[in-house]
């Protein structure tokens, strides 16, 4: 299930680090955001980052059971945890549109398959 969900998480990043690059505009719209020059920048170097995270989430969907891929995998359960919060805040506040909820739901269910996965994960000894 984690390897899965790390896959499809591959080409969601994808999706999204390509669409943050070449159109921010078009996507930040999606949510109802606007923004300036500096903000189109901002959005692009997170576009950048996304692309890496997407490199990330592919090799570690391959090697689920090794302890470093389970620890890389956890700490993006965490950060999934994060993005919901601040994704409830800023549904809830107006900052974002109704849309924001599906970031939020998004977050939520890979958060709760990656720190439930690994955790679930039985131990593999190490040297």
């Amino acid at each position: 299930m984690v390897a899965r969900a790390q896959i499809a998480d591959t080409f969601i990043t994808l999706a999204f680090g390509v669409a943050l690059i070449l159109v921010p505009d078009v996507l930040l719209a999606l949510y109802g955001a606007r923004t300036d020059a500096a903000g189109i920048v901002l959005a692009r170097l997170l576009g950048a980052f996304t692309l890496g995270y997407a490199g990330v989430n592919w090799y570690t969907s391959r090697a689920v059971e090794t302890p470093m891929a389970r620890e890389i995998i956890r700490a993006q359960g965490i950060v999934d945890v994060i993005a919901v919060v601040i994704g409830i805040a800023a549904t809830l506040a107006g900052t974002v549109n109704v849309v924001g909820w599906s970031l939020v739901a998004l977050f939520a269910v890979l958060g709760a398959i990656r720190l439930y996965g690994t955790m679930a994960m039985p131990r593999v000894a190490t040297s």
